[in-house]
């Protein structure tokens, strides 16, 4: 499919699916039609980062953390050893296709996740969470560590370099906040690899080691933020995945495919990228002043400009919006915000219609999902993980670091 330069809006036609949703591109934008009513289950709204400014964002900036070589030095310094950290891996070969596990029955997508010499495996009480509503790593510090370790990380303390797991360990406070809560914590730094045996792929950076959650209990053992942002001074791990070494040229950014055996595909081809219909992000604003600009280049607001239709048997409404396609929200969740109050669907579900870029050729796949309706000036929505999974053919959903894009492409027609 030819990618699209811009978005522009268009004119939706209402599907008498119903709660069903297709996507449309035949002369006409990438549309997908959900069911939605309001209040239902995973509702998720924006994220309200208020209460996290100035808890250690300033500190995570200021070391400059956003190349491998710089997290090497920095961990080599602090612990006063040399060769520990082993250098990005895994894309040797070019793009890598990593299996993910739908965990908490079809709930979240799992990866698996190394952090030093832990494996932080979906086997236990609580999976890992692969996010594209967030930027950076996170790990429950008693899954990585013992209780009493974490029991004893403290300002006084801190830091430490906790030599059986190769990993060090900050004193520099982090709260991150996400759309159920703030999670807070220490800086830390090592080696993380997403996949296990032949499909992985590792690099040294930094993440958080998560001992409090003062709003909300865990819900994973670790999460996985992919998207183009940066959020508490942190960047995806895409950013450090070095492409460098791969036969062919390759943009920084990932796949994700849904179906009943989901994949997370690190690295993109032009080739790749060709077959998705495309969105264009707006570049982040202030990037961090130590961040060097061949990195800072690669973020972006994950939220896609979008036109959304909103509709039931008493009355519609539409709007331009920003989308988020979160995975880390769980299906039949989602939010719409048009800035004002939109048709009441808690008595009669409405359909809900999301207009996305331009595309050449038709495609038709169907879903079952839910959204509430909010009145947020802020005009941003969130669409949850049913976006991916719940589709009768195979959906994939592309972040294209390099040039900024957005996509999505459909297989198994």
């Amino acid at each position: 499919m030819k990618r699209s330069t811009e978005f522009e809006p268009r004119i939706l036609t209402r599907s008498a699916t119903g709660s069903r949703w297709r996507m449309a591109l035949a002369g006409s934008p990438l549309v997908l039609t959900l069911g939605c009513s309001k209040g239902g289950p995973g509702t998720a709204t924006p994220a309200d980062h208020s209460q996290c400014q100035g808890q250690g964002v300033s500190a995570v900036e200021n070391l400059g953390l956003y190349t491998t070589s710089a997290v090497t030095n920095y961990f080599d310094q602090q612990t006063g050893t040399t060769g520990k950290l082993p250098p990005a891996s895994g894309l040797d070969d070019g793009p890598l296709s990593l299996s993910l596990t739908l965990a908490d029955n079809g709930q979240r997508l799992s990866p698996t996740l190394t952090i030093g010499n832990r494996v932080i495996a979906a086997s236990g009480v609580k999976p890992v969470i692969l996010d594209t509503g967030s930027a950076g790593v996170t790990v429950d510090c008693q899954v990585l560590f013992d209780a009493d370790t974490c029991s004893g990380f403290s300002s006084s303390t801190l830091p430490s370099y906790e030599s059986t797991q190769n990993v060090y360990v900050t004193d520099i406070e982090v709260t991150r906040c996400y759309g159920a809560g703030a999670q807070s914590g220490y800086l830390a730094v090592s080696n993380v690899i997403l996949g296990s045996g032949d499909a992985a792929v590792s690099a040294p950076m930094p993440f958080v080691v998560v001992t409090q959650y003062p709003n909300d209990p865990p819900a994973g053992a670790g999460l996985v933020g992919i998207n183009s942002s940066v959020g508490g001074g942190l960047v995806s791990p895409m950013i450090y995945f070095d492409t460098s070494a791969a036969p062919e040229p390759l943009d920084t950014g990932f796949t994700l495919t849904g179906g009943s055996s989901p994949t997370l595909t690190v690295g993109l081809s032009s080739s790749v990228v060709d077959t998705f219909t495309t969105s264009p992000l707006t570049a982040v604003a202030n990037p961090p002043s130590t961040m060097p600009s061949h990195v800072s280049a690669l973020l972006w607001s994950p939220y896609v400009p979008a036109t959304i239709d909103v509709f039931n048997s008493g009355g519609s409404m539409s709007g331009e919006v920003s989308v988020l396609f979160d995975t880390g929200t769980q299906p039949q969740g989602g939010n719409v915000n048009f800035g004002q109050a939109g048709p009441d669907c808690s008595s009669d579900a409405c359909s809900l219609t999301v207009s996305f870029a331009e595309g050449s050729s038709s495609v038709n796949v169907l879903q079952e999902s839910a959204a509430t309706l909010g009145t947020s000036d802020s005009r941003q929505s969130i669409i949850g993980l049913d976006f991916l999974l719940s589709n009768s053919l195979s959906t994939q959903f592309m972040l294209d670091f390099s040039t900024g894009q957005a996509g999505f492409a459909l297989s198994g027609q």
